[in-house]
């Protein structure tokens, strides 16, 4: 799997026909849902995808018409404002361009659900992720508001995928421990969680026990009910990451203070080094530059 890739998007299709029977509460706010006009994770799914070898691929893809899952997302930390220290939940650009870079091209397999929430703003963030620790709750709570709603009344027992990013991850990872993971019946449904940019604890040598006690890390191809997570080395993570260090970070956004005999899920970098390409060759007169990271295929390394 290619750690990086270029994509562009262009118009908005019409929205599919509304799920029978959804009748969400009124409170949350739906970023993406089916039958939402306009639909933020309905965007064309075609992209042009530049591979590590430099080869462009154009990839053609289209919404789902009967999709046989659903895929809950959370959008990362695009809230940059000074002031209260949780966002609202008004829909804003900077959340739509989360959607379309990321869960749009996840419309093609599923039906795509997200609620907006009071995340944690990204100035308060800056000031350090110990401080404050309350308005964490705030972002999670209102997270889970949304998660209630969709499993009451539009889930109708569909398999689901989780998707998040960053803050996104991080109230995945809450949310998982306290609503799925022991719950045989809601763990029956998942298909998979892809929780990116966040820590994963487990301990030293196994893939389940800490953050989780009953879903696993994923270990091979086509594995259901486990968890896809890490986060991305062009070395071993440094001593004062955010990320892929067990108990501090990102990790105390999600509660997990254990640091002894734990380690976190995740990628420590592409045997090659990183290269520098113009994303001109991608998208056409934007002028920026990416950065192709390599080949991501192998095993993921836990490390601490």
């Amino acid at each position: 799997m290619a750690m990086f890739a270029l994509v562009d998007f262009a118009g908005v299709p019409s929205a599919r026909s509304a799920t029978p029977n959804s009748t969400s509460a009124a409170p949350v706010t739906w970023l993406c849902r089916p039958g939402l006009v306009p639909d933020r994770c309905l965007y064309p799914e075609t992209a042009r995808s530049l591979a590590v070898d430099g080869v462009l691929v154009v990839e053609h893809a289209h919404s789902a018409t009967r999709p046989a899952f659903d895929c809950f997302y959370v959008y990362p930390t695009v809230t940059a404002t000074a002031g209260p220290a949780n966002a609202s939940t008004d829909i804003t650009p900077a959340i739509e361009g989360a959607a379309v870079a990321q869960a749009s091209r996840f419309s093609h397999v599923c039906d795509v659900w997200a609620p907006t929430y009071q995340q944690r703003t990204g100035a308060l963030l800056a000031r350090g992720l110990d401080v404050d620790l309350h308005a964490n709750l705030v972002s999670y709570d209102s997270l889970l508001a949304g998660w209630k709603a969709y499993l009451a009344h539009d889930n109708l027992g569909r398999p689901i995928i989780f998707i998040g990013h960053s803050q996104g991850t991080v109230n995945l990872i809450r949310l998982l421990r306290s609503q799925v993971d022991r719950d045989p019946r809601l763990r029956s449904r998942m298909v998979v969680a892809i929780l990116l940019g966040g820590n994963v604890q487990v301990p030293r040598g196994k893939v389940v026990g800490d953050t989780f006690a009953h879903i696993p890390a994923c270990t091979t191809p086509g594995q259901s009910g486990c968890v896809i997570a890490y986060s991305s080395f062009s070395t071993v993570s440094p001593k004062d990451s955010l990320f892929g260090r067990a108990g501090s970070g990102v990790s105390l956004q999600s509660g997990q203070t254990t640091a002894k005999g734990q380690q976190v899920l995740h990628q420590p970098g592409p045997a090659r080094q990183p290269r520098v390409i113009p994303a001109d060759a991608v998208l056409p007169g934007t002028g920026r530059f990416g950065t192709a990271l390599g080949d991501l295929s192998g095993p993921v390394h836990r490390h601490q």
